[in-house]
């Protein structure tokens, strides 16, 4: 069976890259439209009803008691779904025999770069609408929205726990959402419309989220919940939770860490008195406010060095400490006016007694929301839309079976020609792929210690068709052996026969040869004619038996090499 392992590597190797093109598409897609600018203060409110549902845990995080929720999907009218429209860039492997496939390629591609030039400059021109002018938060395109926590805590089995099947316990839940006045927004979000601002779930506004439980109840690790955005950047959750076994109360510290895009400072007195500002700022934000107050009261003015200077008055003179300062430097100045902001720290009291799911408490932060780019929704109802998304998804389902028909005939045509080869390939590639995904998670996978898949039928099929056709192979080899060996000990035995059949020829000639000098010599003698010629008779006969033993050698070799005896005798 010829060996063909550059098939099977080949084979690996196309399936790596396909899995590492599918997690970067997941990757990107999830990271898509990250919103920015979480801020600020925090203003205790009353108990309020939970708007976050409360669905069955999942486990994740760094500590094992870290359970989430996920985030719910939206309606029928929600956003068309990503996904990659682009045809393979090597049509000819798929499709070899038209030549028509290649030219739609192309006129796809053209296609798709003009409708996405034209879009991108319609959503530039509808954004420009509804930024403000320069100097207001608006004018970097965003908007400041409240993100309101819950906090709220249940109890199971807490009456007759003596008696219960199951063990009391409670559940800590911290959830949140985007309020504030863009009502329209909210609205169009509750339809599974378009709205202003994206949706995310809660955690993406959450760099960092930690619960320390009262370390006299659930002391070392059962005590304590971290949820790192690090390591779930792809798990979008508009909740945590965490379960304990227990039915005393227990005071909760929960540390809360919010993720600023961009990041947000904390204003120094000076520069908040200077700008009027309150809370936390971004530095675009700062100098965007800074600039709108230089040009109101026309502080600026070119000069020699080519650049743009601006005079301090009363305002900016103790945040420069300078009668005047370069445009450009101005940055460079205010960061000894920024300081990061601390970590939230908020108390919970877990009550296992009373009502079994009670109000949540709430706290308000404010946060900056990106504006939408998206198309308004007339824009995006024009049109058949809808019959484009259908078309796309037809031809994203066929190009995905012809894909999958063509690796799975590489697999097996790889595994025909070469299954021992084939398989170790194919684990290692798959050990790679475990490899890079532990080293992504941050966590370490363990590989099966029994291959159950080994154990099925196809595996002693398999074995024995290769053990088969091994021994086939063998068997054809020791016969060719053999057969050449047979072909050689004829062949040698031929050349001896006709050495041995030359060499009788030469004898009789020259016995020839000898009674007719005999002959010769007895007639120039002119002996009597009665007379006997003794010698010549002797010499007659010692030829006759010389050509006998002879032929009697040559009967016996004949007889050795099989061949039937040569009947007669010389003269």
């Amino acid at each position: 069976m010829a060996a063909n392992p550059a098939l099977a590597a080949q084979f690996a190797a196309q399936q790596q890259a396909m899995m590492a093109q599918q997690a970067r598409a997941m990757v990107a897609a999830q990271a898509a439209g990250r919103p920015g600018a979480p801020t600020a203060s925090k203003s205790a409110h009353g108990a309020m009803k939970s708007a976050a549902a409360v669905a069955g845990p999942a486990a994740a995080g760094v500590v094992r008691a870290v359970e989430a929720v996920p985030a719910k999907k939206s309606g029928p009218g929600r956003k068309r779904k990503a996904m990659d429209q682009r045809l393979p860039d090597r049509g000819d492997l798929l499709i070899p025999d038209s030549p028509l496939f290649t030219q739609l390629q192309d006129a796809e591609r053209r296609v798709d770069m003009l409708i996405s030039r034209k879009k991108h400059e319609l959503q530039e021109m509808y954004a420009s609408f509804r930024r403000g002018p320069p100097g207001t938060a608006q004018a970097a395109g965003s908007a400041r929205r409240k993100l309101r926590v819950y906090i709220r805590s249940e109890h199971l089995h807490q009456q007759n726990a003596a008696d219960a099947a199951e063990a009391p316990s409670w559940v800590l839940t911290i959830s949140g959402r985007l309020i504030g006045k863009d009502k329209a927004a909210d609205a169009a979000a509750e339809e599974g419309g378009h709205g202003h601002h994206h949706k995310h779930a809660f955690t993406h506004y959450v760099r960092r989220l930690a619960v320390q439980l009262d370390p006299g109840l659930y002391p070392g690790e059962s005590g304590r919940l971290v949820w790192d955005k690090a390591l779930h950047d792809r798990e979008q959750r508009d909740s945590i939770q965490l379960r304990r076994l227990g039915s005393r109360p227990c005071e909760a510290t929960i540390t809360l860490e919010l993720d600023h895009q961009p990041v947000q400072y904390r204003l120094s007195s000076a520069l908040a008195g200077a700008l009027a500002l309150r809370g936390l700022h971004s530095m675009p934000f700062v100098m965007q406010m800074l600039w709108g107050y230089i040009k109101a009261k026309q502080l600026y003015e070119p000069s020699d060095k080519g650049s743009v200077c601006v005079r301090c008055d009363e305002r900016l003179r103790p945040l420069f400490g300078t009668d005047s300062v370069e445009l450009g430097k101005m940055a460079e100045a205010l960061k000894q006016h920024l300081t990061l902001p601390e970590p939230v720290k908020l108390q919970y009291t877990i009550k296992p007694d009373g009502s079994a799911a009670p109000h949540p408490d709430c706290y308000d932060f404010e946060v900056e929301v990106p504006l939408s780019t998206e198309l308004p929704p007339y824009a995006l109802k024009a049109g058949a839309g809808r019959e484009v998304e259908g078309l796309d998804l037809a031809l994203d389902g066929v190009l995905t079976r012809l894909a999958e028909h063509r690796r799975r005939r590489t697999y097996l045509l790889a595994f025909a020609q070469n299954p021992a080869d084939f398989v170790q390939a194919l684990v290692a590639a798959q050990g790679r792929e475990l490899r890079l995904a532990a080293s992504k998670e941050g966590e370490a996978y363990e590989l099966m210690a029994t291959g159950d898949v080994f154990r099925e039928r196809w595996v002693d099929d398999c074995v024995m068709n290769h053990l088969a056709r091994k021994q086939q192979h063998a068997v054809a080899q020791q016969a060719a052996a053999l057969a050449e060996q047979q072909h050689a000990v004829l062949t040698s035995q031929h050349q001896q026969a006709a050495a041995l059949a030359a060499a009788a020829v030469q004898q009789q000639a020259a016995a020839a040869a000898l009674a007719a000098q005999q002959q010769a010599a007895s007639a120039a003698t002119g002996g009597a004619a009665g007379a006997p010629a003794a010698p010549s008779a002797i010499s007659l006969q010692q030829q006759a038996a010389a050509q006998q033993a002879l032929q009697h050698r040559l009967q016996q070799q004949q007889q050795a090499m099989g061949q039937p005896p040569r009947t007669g005798t010389g003269s």
